[in-house]
Formats: structure tokens, sequence, C-alpha cells
């Protein structure tokens, strides 16, 4: 399904990406960030360990295996992965947690070989089929994900393993039958697996949030709202419930009702600085530039701390070359928090379209620092190119082509294309960019380089003719 009016980071095939991996492709648990009642600390502290980086946290050989992969050395860690699995029950074979941790490093080859390994050793091991499925998923081959995850139903019919894995294999079946389900719009069979999702992990705010989805869609409004609810008390840095339900209006094409909803929200409190910060997010979804900065002025009175509303202004800055103020946004995160990748990530690339010579080396200094990962390899690759490192640049390009799929990793691909010498291959990817109506940082320079293109190009042909 298409999204046509999205707020946040719940937009339809970013969330899923997101339910379905927390590390690597591995169902995530979107716990309270902020302690700031019982509940939130009873979910946070109930969740279920999902994936290598928990794992890591509770048990030595996982963290040392980790180090091992990161050396080259996969004999070596899945000797240790191995001692894990059979010391502690509710570990997956290594292979698999080895797989996970290759795909969070976008090595996607090796993640496939290890799964092709454990399907051999393990035929009734259902977890193989989950992540195989969930790897087909996030890549659209969805023939391909439903085959997988109807094995994995079928091999968990008779798995006798350990009780807290089943459970957590369970519940990565349901997110990945509810995630198809939804994909095509089959919300009566959506609405089925997330509530049994929601019945085995009920701490799970994120699930709530997409069952209330699910049940709006069938004309079940009240238990959704009741599900919002639930989920705000569980994750109180969630958007509040009126929020969601003007989203879902707004995916029905009801704007009317959206608004109302919306206006709603931004009522009830004149001292509150979050349905601002929400407001300001629905216009820059919604391709509204002067309200989305009306809001987030009104909301940066109120309240200059947030993380959230920082980031979004700095976004707005960016979209608006105004690089000064981005930059200040960004940095006052990044330097409070070294390990916050989305305002490192951001700062990466408001400090390179900021052009200075002494910006946009630090832009590479940054970007080289980064690791494997997609978005610090098309960091890479923007800050090379506006470096006229032009060799790196592709190469950074090519290595993180497949697995980047926002319209910023499109517009800088097209920016270096088309600096390339590839104008049409630089056009077809500024043209799925701006498919969408919604704002992103580069959307001016895209419109601009698109301009460019086809002007280039009607005066070749009449030069032609």
């Amino acid at each position: 399904m298409q999204r046509n009016c999205p707020l946040v980071v719940f937009c339809f095939n970013v969330a899923l990406a997101v339910f379905l991996t927390t590390s690597g492709f591995l169902v995530g648990i979107v716990s309270a960030q902020k302690n700031e009642n019982d509940e939130a600390t009873t979910a946070k502290a109930a969740r279920i360990a999902l994936g290598y980086e928990d794992w890591g946290k509770k048990y030595r050989e996982v963290r040392e295996a980790t180090k091992k992969l990161g050396g080259n050395d996969l004999g070596g860690a899945l000797l240790l992965l191995d001692e894990a699995s059979s010391k502690y029950p509710e570990l997956p074979p290594g292979e698999l947690v080895a797989a996970d941790w290759y795909v969070s490093q976008n090595r996607i080859d090796l993640a496939i070989r290890l799964l092709d390994q454990a399907a051999q050793k393990f035929p009734d091991d259902p977890e193989t089929y989950l992540l195989l499925g969930n790897l087909a998923f996030l890549e659209n081959r969805n023939t391909e994900a439903t085959l997988a995850f109807e094995k994995a139903r079928k091999l968990l019919e008779s798995f006798s393993g350990d009780s807290l894995r089943s459970k957590r294999l369970m519940l990565r079946l349901y997110a990945g039958l509810s995630s198809l389900a939804q994909r095509f719009g089959q919300w009566e069979n959506a609405v089925e697996y997330l509530a049994k999702w929601v019945e085995l992990d009920p701490n799970n705010a994120s699930t709530r949030i997409r069952h209330a989805e699910a049940l709006f869609h069938i004309a079940r409004g009240r238990e959704a709202y009741r599900q919002l609810v639930r989920a705000n008390q569980l994750d109180k840095t969630m958007m509040a419930p009126a929020m969601y339900i003007a989203q879902f209006y707004l995916d029905q094409g009801d704007m009317e009702s959206a608004r109302m909803w919306l206006e709603s929200a931004s009522e009830k409190d004149a001292n509150d600085y979050k349905p601002r910060v929400e407001l300001a997010q629905f216009f820059w979804n919604n391709g509204d530039f002067i309200r989305a900065k009306d809001y987030i002025q009104k909301a940066r009175l109120l309240n200059k701390n947030d993380q959230r509303l920082n980031i979004l202004a700095g976004q707005i800055a960016h979209y608006d070359h105004d690089y000064a103020t981005a930059i200040e946004r960004f940095e006052e995160i990044f330097a409070a928090q070294p390990d916050n990748q989305i305002a490192r990530n951001h700062l990466i690339l408001a400090l390179a379209s900021e052009g200075s010579d002494e910006n946009v080396a630090r832009a590479v200094q940054l970007a080289e620092a980064g690791g494997t990962d997609v978005a610090s390899l098309v960091n890479q690759c923007y800050a090379f190119a506006r470096q006229g490192l032009k060799d790196k640049s592709e190469a950074a390009m090519n290595l993180s082509f497949r697995g980047a799929v926002g319209p910023n990793s499109k517009y800088i691909f097209a920016y270096v294309l088309a600096e390339n010498g590839q104008p049409e291959k630089a056009l077809s990817l500024l043209e799925v960019a701006l498919k969408g109506k919604g704002l992103f940082i580069f959307r001016r320079d895209a419109d601009k380089l698109r301009s460019k293109i086809i002007a280039a190009e009607s005066k070749k042909k009449k030069k032609a003719s």
C-alpha cells in the first residue's frame, strides 16, 4: 500500500522494515525511551531478546563472537556462538546469529550463505525460514516471503525447543504474516495476526499501533483508539492517539476528518510542544514547507531541547538551504550524543551541502569514520562527491545502492551519476525520489537537478535535429 500523507516514521514501507528489523532483519520491539511511569519502565524491562545486540548484552560468548566477525574471523565466531547456543537454549544456532550480524553490516551475500548452511544443517529449525522470509519481504520478493513464512509455520507446529525461543519464533511469524497482509491490504488477516502478536508481546507499543491501524481499516474505530491509548501509556515518546487517528483518516483520503483530529490534538494544551512537533512533521510529510516551518518554530519556543524537534528543525533548515542553522541543530545533538546516528548522518550531509572547503573536509572525515552500513556508505558517497573524489564516491555508491531506498539517497546517487556523465540514469532516480509529495532535505536540489538534465537533453535533441 502506498501512503498518501505519512506523518512520521510510521510511513508504511519504512515502518515495516523497522518492525521486521532490530539488528539485521530480526523483529524489533520499540521500547520506552523515557521512564516516565512505572508501566513504561516495566515494558522496557520485559522486552524479549531478539538479535545479536540483545544477546551480546546478556552473553559474553556472543559479544566476543561479534568482535571476531568484525575481524573477518567467521570460523572463530561460529565456535563461540555454537558454544553459547549449547549453553543457553534461548539462542538460535550460531549461523543464524552470525547471519543477523552480517545483515546489520549490509553484507547480504554472506548472510544468505549462512542461512543456506543453516537450512541444510538444521532442517527442522523454523528460524532459518523466518529470517529468509523477512529478508525476502524487505527486498519486495513477496512470493518467496510467503513461501518461507508458510514453511516456518509448519515447522513451528512440531517445534519442541526452548519455550522462550518458541515464543520469540511465534512472535516473528505473526510479524511477518501481518506485514504481508498489510502490504496487500488484507486487513481482516492483518487484524488476526496482529492480535496474536499483541497477545504474545503485550508491552510492544509499536505493535499496538499497527494493530490499531488494521482495526481502523475494518471499521473498528473504538478498539483502534483503545490500542493507541495503551501504546501511549507504554511509550510516552509515541505520538498522541489523536495524531494516529488523523493519519489513518489521511490514508483513506478523508482530509476533513483528519484535520479535525489534528486540531483536537493541537488545541488540548497550548503549552505542550509535542502536538506542534507532530503537526510540523505532518506538514513536512505533506509537502507544506511554510506551515512545517511555522509549527517547528512554535514548538521551539516551548522547548529547545527535544531531540526529535531539533532533528526536524535541522531538516527543515537544510531543505531551506539555511545550512548554518541546520549544522547548528545537528551539531548540538551530535556533541551531546556522539552515538546518535541520525544526527551524525544529517550533520555530514549538511556540512557537505554547505560546500566550503573546511566543512566538506569535516564531512569527509566524519563519513570515513562511519561503518559499512548503508547510511554510512551513502554519506561517504555524497561527501566524497562534494570533495571531487570521483572514484571513492562511485565505490561507496556501488556498495550502498542495493540497500538505499529513501529519496535523499536517490538524489545523492543521481547527483553522482549526473556529475559522472550519466544523465539518463540520474533522471530515472530523480523521478522516483520526487514521486511522492512529501518533503525531504534534498527535494529542492532534486527538482533543480531534474530541470537541468531535462533542459540539457532537450537542447541536445534540438541541436541533433
